[in-house]
């Protein structure tokens, strides 16, 4: 099944009743609470919420495998930009810490660096 990521004030909603009113939903349906210290991977975002606000940062996953086409492939100049294109729209629409935006740059520069190797 699907990950459903809810968000909401614990001052006015306990997460419990939320779990219960969920699973109390459909017989053939669980729903579980996961993540923790506050943080949850989902997607490709890892979003850390405290009393005050959301955080949001890029997430890969431990199997990420860092691969784009190579420039020096037959493939069309817009399919080997492409993985490229959603890394800088990526970094530049979603709201995260400036942080995740300087350590995105890094790893979409990396990238670049480890495709012009490989041609």
């Amino acid at each position: 099944m699907d990950d459903i990521l809810i968000i909401f004030d614990q001052n006015k909603t306990k997460e419990k009743a939320i779990i219960n009113h969920e699973n109390n939903t459909d017989q053939h349906l669980e729903f579980k609470i996961s993540g923790k210290n506050n943080a949850i991977n989902y997607l490709d975002l890892s979003v850390h919420g405290n009393m005050n606000n959301i955080d949001l940062n890029i997430h890969r996953k431990p199997a990420y495998a860092d691969i784009t086409i190579q420039f020096s492939s037959s493939h069309s100049h817009e399919h080997k930009l492409a993985a490229f294109t959603y890394y800088i729209n990526r970094m530049l629409t979603l709201p995260i810490t400036k942080q995740a935006e300087i350590q995105e740059w890094n790893m979409i520069q990396w990238l670049k660096i480890m495709d012009s190797q490989n041609t």
